[in-house]
């Protein structure tokens, strides 16, 4: 009987050891795969310096995150964009001048003959339209001025049009 325990108990011991080593190796890999996915240093880490690094990386790219959100509603407010999925509305107008950029994802289907109307109709006569497709979004921008210039263009009541077109 006890030679059968003590096959037993070195079989048990063998499959710790197995599965510790296994353990091991599947440690060792993810710390290579997260060491693949921090930028590349000039010297090998130990394990301790890589778990700090990957931490202080997640930590500067929230940070990061939280600043590109800063400056999205910064730009919304600065230059009245409406920025959602699928279009972006920047107008800029100076003196008697109004130019209106779009971007526009190439899903999206809309009329760029209702945006000049728009113009048009509000007193802006359109002296350029240009656009161009760049990957997967169109990227347009419409130059006018104003038809008289001492009435001028309002740009708030065509931006709020224009963001009404695609509502």
């Amino acid at each position: 009987m006890q030679g059968g325990e003590g096959g037993s108990s070195s079989s048990s011991r063998l499959k710790r050891s197995l599965m510790e080593r296994e353990r091991r190796l599947n440690m060792k890999n993810l710390f290579a795969h997260l060491c693949s996915l921090l930028p590349p240093k000039p010297t090998k880490m130990t394990v301790l310096e890589l778990v700090d690094e990957a931490r202080e990386y997640v930590k500067q790219k929230q940070q990061r995150m939280e600043q590109l959100k800063q400056t999205k509603v910064q730009l919304e407010n600065d230059y009245g964009c409406k920025v959602g999925k699928s279009i972006v509305i920047t107008t800029r107008d100076s003196d008697s001048c109004l130019e209106v950029n779009l971007v526009v994802s190439a899903d999206l289907k809309f009329e760029l003959s209702k945006f000049l109307i728009v113009l048009e109709e509000e007193g802006a006569q359109v002296t350029s339209a240009m656009y161009h497709r760049e990957g997967d979004r169109f990227i347009c921008s419409i130059q006018s001025q104003a038809i008289c210039s001492r009435i001028g263009i309002e740009t708030s009541r065509v931006r709020e049009r224009l963001e009404g077109l695609i509502s």
